[in-house]
């Protein structure tokens, strides 16, 4: 967790950093990547970089639950199990572990984006901003993990598949607006429904119903992982 969360504030401090330079047009983004011609640039590089970051976490995420399914296949899991700890503790206490370590790892993309913003361009008030957008987006890291585990409570052998979905979301964040995707095949993506601020204004409607459904996948998978033989 320490090298993950070294990383993340160190790249998003350097990602914040050349918000200066946006901001006096020495670099020229296309109109497509920062959301498009009426978009302020600096406002569409600092969006579209916390995007970046928190796929970073939501990869965090799937590799902290992964951690699991090696316990169970390497037959650590079996040593825990059969001693006083139940399966549901077990696999709870873990995916607590992830969820609180991925939010604040979140906390630190926007941390590190803010303060290189603040710096570079003189704008203290960009650290609240960039740090609330970047936390709005942590439904994403949860709703991953959830994912990841319900996959690991009731199809173990395809825990892969949310590498798909997060590689999904990936490319239709990035690359869907240059090839000109209708907007009903970027709804299919988790990751798109989440405003994009300061671009775009704050919803709390995605950003519950993420949340809840992260909750929901999580506790199925708890359930399933408790009812399941065991691999290894």
């Amino acid at each position: 967790m320490a090298w993950w969360g070294t990383a993340v504030f160190a790249a998003s401090l350097c990602y914040g950093g050349l918000g200066g330079a946006m901001d006096e047009g020495a670099v020229d983004l296309p109109a497509e990547v920062v959301g498009g011609p009426a978009v302020d640039v600096l406002d569409g590089y600092l969006s579209i970089m916390t995007v970046s970051m928190v796929f970073v976490v939501c990869f965090f995420a799937v590799v902290s639950v992964r951690g699991l399914r090696r316990d169970e296949t390497s037959g650590r899991a079996v040593a825990v199990l059969t001693a006083a700890t139940g399966r549901a503790a077990w696999t709870g206490t873990s995916l607590l572990v992830t969820a609180v370590s991925g939010v604040a790892l979140v906390a630190l993309v926007g941390l590190g984006t803010g303060l290189g913003a603040a710096a570079s361009v003189g704008d203290g008030s960009l650290l609240p901003v960039l740090l609330g957008a970047a936390l709005a987006r942590a439904p994403e890291v949860l709703l991953t993990a959830g994912l990841a585990a319900a996959l690991l409570g009731w199809a173990p052998r395809a825990f892969g598949a949310v590498w798909a979905v997060v590689v999904y979301g990936v490319c239709l964040r990035f690359f869907a607006p240059d090839l000109g995707w209708p907007d009903r095949l970027l709804a299919t993506s988790p990751y798109n429904h989440v405003p994009r601020v300061p671009v775009e204004e704050p919803a709390l409607v995605p950003t519950a119903v993420l949340t809840v459904l992260a909750v929901a996948l999580a506790a199925l998978g708890v359930w399933g992982f408790g009812r399941r033989d065991l691999d290894g």
